[in-house]
């Protein structure tokens, strides 16, 4: 087979409409469809080549360096070309099914032909007689492959033989098809965001459907031979037919692991004899010697065996699907298995067929429920049509037999009710359960899916190496050679396109001496640039990478109208879409700007998003709608929601899936995963916050994450808060907003402590509940005269002291004394108090205390009590004009005081990182990361209220360790002996202990935990450190064609600056266009600009990006400005 392996692309040219024209009348010349192309219009080939498909003629050299010609349409491959004659791929024969004629085949045949091998006479499927059921085909003629269960084509090939050749001269081993294009190979991945799957189209014999009320006769032998019945004494047993029925029992059990070839002295004693019933001799049957038998079974062409040159007989081929073997459903030894009830409680997971782009695809069989087996999966919630891998038809029959204690213990058979007699067709009461299993698998509808390769290929029992090296090719040039790709499945190609993206450099594919298979070489030092791609999971996030967009169009109201309908059909929200003031209506309201935006993501995949009022609500994918999380956030019922812990989301914003072992879910049973189907659109939120940070699609049905074991991938992300769909527009970025947590706090009183409290005895707790009921007796006889006196007479507590506002004297001092404990070494004097006050202490002032609100009134008789209490010297030089000369740093009440770090700083920080409350604060032309935060919630409201934080307030790390410094300092906590913190009544409340001394950073950490935590993208502020020096910005300038001057800008992404809008504000600064270009030999990209603007440049990052004029090299290179010459 020509695409078993992959080829090499020349070219890829579209062709005109002239050539797309005679293409088409040379394909129905050729099929004998119509005579010419007008009386063909309206047909499925037509719209192959209709004209708005996009028609290419690709050259490609196959393995073995075969030139072939393909013609795709839409990137699909449609036709290929082989010796001047056109062969359809099984896309054209999915559209096109009577296009040539079919020969059918057993759904077990399909992966030996996606191996390479051909379809033999043997395997064909016949109706009829066998020499009356051949049709009259000549040698060499174009006809596809389907299977019993499905009428779609899943291969193309040429006849080997005619048909007169087939009914009379050729043997059952011989070739009946040569397999030129087979479902799975690399010509069907071609494009691999354009692959499809096996279309169902139906059984192809009506027969095969059998009822359940009426079983097969064949069936009936098979089951009665099962049956477990007991031998009459003296029955005699034939030795030649159970020698014969050991081979074939072996084949049944062996048959798929047998390493081929195999001498015939090795395979007779390890895998016949066996299975040969005591007392039974060869000599004793009529074979007499092995040898003898075994050519007995090649002539029945059960086997094939032939000679090396030495003479020694080997077992070459070993016929699976002679029916002799498929006759016999399971051999008697595997029916001895009986059911453990360990054995079956760990079900296995499904891997999803879009799971990594990057890594090749392997077939898989699937089995499809159908009516036959829709009340038997209906007990599991499976749908009709629904398809199930064999490990889970295998653990939903063992758990169905458990449940519903269907095994006889006396036989350990299984006792066949209603659903599995309706299932499997038989009529007996007992059978066994290997037998059921294959008897319900063959009675589905089978099917093959191509799905990603996971996990390594092993070889000699251990894990291959992936091995990273350098090397130094001609002109001392570096290049990176990574070899064994092959073993773990990494699709090599896609790879080298993925290197040209991220490393800027060349790829190539080479073969070495002593290496098994090829390696891939990188131009240019980039290990650690293929040992993160190697190890950390290749993002199915679409936006996690800045994508490019095509076009922006404001919609029309018609087709808002029918954008809005299409959302509340699909999300089944219709009443609402009704209501005027819904959250869903107001994103498509009359003054709601919406937009289709239409957009390249960074994979190359086209994407379709709705915009309203410049902020993204939703996007198209394959059709169907999802949500984005501004959409979420308004209207948080729109879809499921699946809850993880906080600690995810930075996995997820990298690029993750969310895993089965990160859900957090309310139970353990089936109900808890809900009733969804694959693909179901869902929502991933946090613990702490209802508010939804992702969306994704479901990976597995609902039953099937409840049969997974807890393993494998339970929601593939598409988009996550913080990703470049978020960021789309800056300037209406929102944060995640606090929507009240999942799973509450545990506090103090969830924990209490063991064996403290002692069980009352029942004559107690009865004396207490009758001395209750006497009192509550007694106030409603007391409070009978009146309502007021029934009031008053109510326990009512009593009210708490309200607490009285610090003293703005005290505050003041203290904001006095901490300048000097943190600033008084470094402060140069004399220094004026006019300086001194402003610069010193009124940064450490809390917000809203003010000097005139304290007893000092003004600032000069606050210093002079300063100076009478000795804490600092003043000297009046000239009138008016005072300075401080001497600070006392030993003074006792500067020697007590325990310094707190400046509130100011905090609040700056609010200022660049922004909150919650008030949405994106961050600096639009800076690029973003996400920053763990922490809500004030009520638990500790009382601790930040002092410092005017109210609830839902976030704060980041760094901001909740200083106010916690600056309380402890204010109330002054500190131990002076052990320098452990004196827990109060506000800090005992939050840590909910007796102890009474605690360490700051356990403090710290204790109330980190008692916050609410959720997450901010704030912009990305100062350099990047790179080998301890700081980066440098490079502006120089170079000459392109025509002599014309242009400004190279470098490193901008070590400063976080968003070079697109960076780009946008050159453009209108300088009124030149832009562009990015690539640094061969370098990672990451620089801004060209055209024309000398290197002062513009300059002027634009150290005055509004505040980069430091240090940091910037190539002012040099500025455009000297000429002097006016004077009149």
């Amino acid at each position: 087979m020509m695409f078993t392996k992959p080829f090499k692309i020349k070219s890829n040219i579209p062709v005109t409409a002239s050539k797309k024209k005679r293409l088409l009348q040379r394909v129905l010349e050729q099929f004998n469809q119509v005579q010419s192309v007008e009386e063909a219009n309206g047909s499925m080939l037509v719209e192959l080549f209709g004209s708005r498909a996009k028609v290419c003629t690709v050259k490609i050299i196959t393995f073995d360096e075969q030139p072939v010609t393909v013609y795709t349409s839409d990137k699909r491959p449609i036709f290929f070309e082989l010796d001047e004659k056109l062969l359809p791929t099984v896309y054209t024969l999915w559209s096109c099914p009577d296009l040539v004629p079919m020969y059918t085949t057993h759904a077990t045949v399909m992966p030996k032909l996606a191996k390479g091998a051909d379809l033999l006479i043997m395997g064909v499927v016949k109706q009829g007689p066998h020499l009356a059921w051949w049709e009259s085909h000549q040698q060499h003629e174009v006809v596809a492959v389907n299977l019993t269960l499905n009428r779609a084509a899943i291969g193309v090939g040429l006849l080997a033989y005619s048909s007169s050749e087939l009914k009379y001269t050729c043997k059952v081993q011989d070739v009946c098809v040569k397999m030129m294009h087979v479902f799975g190979d690399k010509l069907w991945g071609m494009e691999t965001s354009l692959c499809q799957q096996v279309p169902q189209q139906g059984p192809v014999f009506s027969d095969l459907s059998i009822s359940s009320s009426q079983p097969s006769t064949a069936e009936e032998d098979q089951h009665e031979t099962k049956t477990p019945t007991p031998a009459p004494e003296g029955s005699s047993r034939n030795p030649d037919d159970l020698i014969k029925g050991a081979l074939i029992k072996a084949l049944k059990m062996h048959g798929k692991n047998m390493t081929l070839p195999m001498h015939t002295s090795t395979f007779y004693p390890q895998y016949v004899l066996p299975h040969i019933p005591e007392g039974i001799e060869m000599k004793k049957s009529s074979y007499k010697k092995v040898g003898t038998f075994l050519k007995w079974m090649a002539d029945e062409g059960i086997i094939e065996i032939m000679k090396d040159e030495k003479g020694i007989e080997k077992v070459t081929v070993v016929n699976l699907e002679h029916p002799e073997v498929l006759s016999l459903s399971s051999p008697d030894d595997t029916g001895k298995t009986t059911l453990d009830e360990n054995a079956n409680s760990v079900p296995i997971g499904v891997t999803t067929a879009t799971s990594n782009r990057l890594l090749l695809t392997k077939m898989a069989a699937t089995y499809a429920v159908n009516e036959r087996s829709a009340k038997l999966f209906g007990y599991f919630n499976v749908a009709l049509d629904e398809e199930l891998e064999q490990p889970q038809v295998r653990s939903y029959m063992h758990d169905y037999v458990k449940q519903h204690g269907l095994i006889n213990p006396d036989t350990r058979h299984v006792m066949v009710d209603e659903a599995l007699r309706e299932a499997c067709g038989t009529e007996h009461e007992l059978i066994d359960m290997s037998d059921l299993i294959e008897m319900v698998l063959n009675r589905m509808t089978s099917s093959f899916e191509m799905e990603s390769q996971q996990g390594p290929i092993t070889t000699g029992g251990k894990w291959p190496i992936i091995r990273l090296k350098k090397a130094t090719r001609n002109y001392n040039k570096k290049v990176t050679l990574v070899s064994n790709l092959q073993y773990y499945g990494i699709n090599v190609n896609d790879l080298m396109k993925v290197m040209k993206l991220e490393a800027a450099a060349s790829t190539a594919m080479t073969e070495m001496s002593g290496w098994k298979g090829e390696q891939l070489q990188v131009q240019g030092n980039h290990i650690e640039l293929v040992y993160e791609l190697l190890t950390t999971t290749q993002p199915l996030i679409m936006f996690i990478k800045p994508f490019k967009i095509k076009s922006n169009i404001l919609v029309t109201g018609s087709e808002k109208k029918r954008l809005r309908q299409r959302v509340m059909a699909q999300f089944h929200r219709t009443d609402e879409g009704e209501t005027a003031g819904s959250p869903l209506a107001e994103l498509f309201g009359n003054r709601a700007k919406v937009c289709t935006v239409k957009i390249i993501t960074y994979h190359e995949e086209p994407v379709t998003v709705y915009t309203s009022d410049k902020r993204p609500i939703f996007f198209e994918l394959n059709g169907k709608l999802l949500p984005t999380v501004y959409t979420l956030w308004s209207c948080p019922d729109l879809v499921p929601l699946f809850t993880t812990h906080a600690t995810v989301l930075p996995k997820l914003a990298n690029g993750a899936d969310l895993m089965i072992p990160g859900v957090v879910k309310q139970g353990t049973n089936l109900a808890s995963w809900g009733r969804h189907q694959k693909d179901d659109i869902v929502a991933v939120n946090l613990t702490s916050n209802r508010a939804a940070v992702g969306v994704g699609l479901l990976a597995h049905s609902s039953s099937d994450l409840y049969m997974c074991g807890g393993h494998g991938v339970c929601v593939k992300m598409m988009h996550v808060f913080g990703d470049k769909l978020w960021g789309m527009e800056p300037s209406v970025c929102q944060q995640v907003p606090l929507q009240g947590s999942v799973v509450s706090v545990p506090t103090a009183s969830d924990f209490p402590p063991l064996g403290s409290e002692k069980v009352k005895p029942v004559v107690e707790s009865v004396n207490e509940v009758t001395k209750s009921i006497e009192s509550t007796a007694l106030h409603d006889k007391e409070g009978s005269g009146s309502d007021g006196d029934a009031s008053d007479g109510e326990e009512s507590p009593e009210p708490e002291p309200e607490e009285k506002p610090p003293n703005p004297d005290d505050l003041i001092k203290g904001a006095f004394l901490n300048a000097l404990k943190l600033h008084g070494k470094k402060i140069t004097l004399p220094l004026l108090t006019s300086t001194f006050y402003p610069q010193y202490v009124q940064p450490e002032i809390p917000e809203g205390v003010e000097m005139k609100k304290s007893s000092y009134k003004k600032v000069g008789t606050f210093l002079k009590k300063m100076a009478d209490d000795g804490i600092i010297e003043i000297k009046e030089e000239k009138k008016g004009i005072e300075k401080v000369t001497a600070l006392n740093l030993e003074h006792p009440d500067v020697l007590s005081f325990y310094p707190y770090r400046a509130t100011k700083a905090a609040s700056d920080q609010e200022a660049n990182g922004g909150s919650a409350a008030g949405g994106a604060t961050s600096n639009p032309l800076l690029l973003t990361q996400m920053t763990a935060m922490y809500a004030v919630n009520e638990r500790t409201a009382k601790l930040f209220g002092c410092f005017n934080v109210g609830v839902g307030k976030t704060l980041d790390q760094t901001q909740v360790r200083n106010y916690m410094r600056d309380y402890v300092g204010r109330n002054k906590l500190i131990n002076p002996t052990t320098k452990l913190v004196t827990l109060d009544e506000t800090l005992r409340d939050i840590c909910g202990t007796e102890e009474e001394l605690v360490a700051m950073s356990d403090l710290t950490e204790t109330v980190l935990n008692s916050m609410t935590s959720t997450f901010e993208m704030r912009s990305q502020k100062g350099a990047i450190m790179k080998s301890g020096k700081r980066a440098v910005i490079h502006l120089t300038t170079a000459t392109r064609s025509g002599n014309k001057k242009v400004t190279l800008i470098s490193n901008l992404a070590d400063y976080g600056i968003n070079v697109n809008d960076f780009a946008k504000a050159v453009k209108l600064g300088a009124a030149a266009s832009t562009t990015m270009t690539e640094v061969p030999g370098s990672k990451g990209e620089q801004l060209m600009v055209q024309g000398n603007h290197i002062k513009f440049v300059f002027e634009l990052l150290t005055t509004t990006y505040q980069v430091p004029k240090a940091c910037i090299t190539g002012l040099e290179f500025a455009k000297e400005q000429k002097k006016k010459k004077k009149k």
